[in-house]
């Protein structure tokens, strides 16, 4: 595969955003109008994820007229002006990342949630961790056996 065509395959995790929605209290003070925000948003990403899974389903008319209708519902939602700092910095970032949000619309070798990747990272994560936590009892050990005048193996 080249550089284009991963390029091309970018997908923004629906999942985290979704995750992030459903647990308004991480912020401070998420306002007035963050219910409002995460409902209309989580129900347009609910509805593109129900779009790909019945994407067999529904011929490439009916589809395409459907991704349309969501990508004016995405632009609807990130032009209103919000008065919560939170979901102005969510609309922000989806600013930003607002080509990679219906990857999987298009392409369906996509998907849209990156589950396999973080599987994928796993292992190699959990030994780091592991090798990071006997390094540092080691470490410890020996600092603590010097201590005491033995100077350990």
């Amino acid at each position: 595969m080249d550089g284009a065509a991963l390029c091309a395959d970018r997908q923004t995790c629906l999942v985290h955003l979704l995750r992030e929605l459903e647990h308004p209290d991480q912020y401070k003070s998420p306002g007035e109008d963050w219910p409002t925000f995460a409902k209309r948003l989580r129900r347009l990403l609910g509805d593109a994820i129900r779009l790909g899974r019945a994407r067999a389903e529904r011929d490439e008319v009916a589809s395409g007229r459907r991704r349309m209708l969501l990508a004016s519902r995405l632009e609807d939602v990130l032009a209103e002006q919000w008065q919560s700092v939170d979901a102005r910095w969510l609309v922000q970032r989806l600013r930003r990342r607002q080509n990679d949000l219906f990857t999987f619309l298009d392409a369906a070798s996509v998907p849209f949630e990156n589950n396999a990747a973080e599987r994928a990272l796993r292992p190699a994560v959990l030994l780091r961790k592991k090798t990071a936590t006997a390094t540092e009892a080691n470490v410890g050990r020996t600092a603590h056996w010097r201590g005491w005048g033995y100077s350990g193996p």
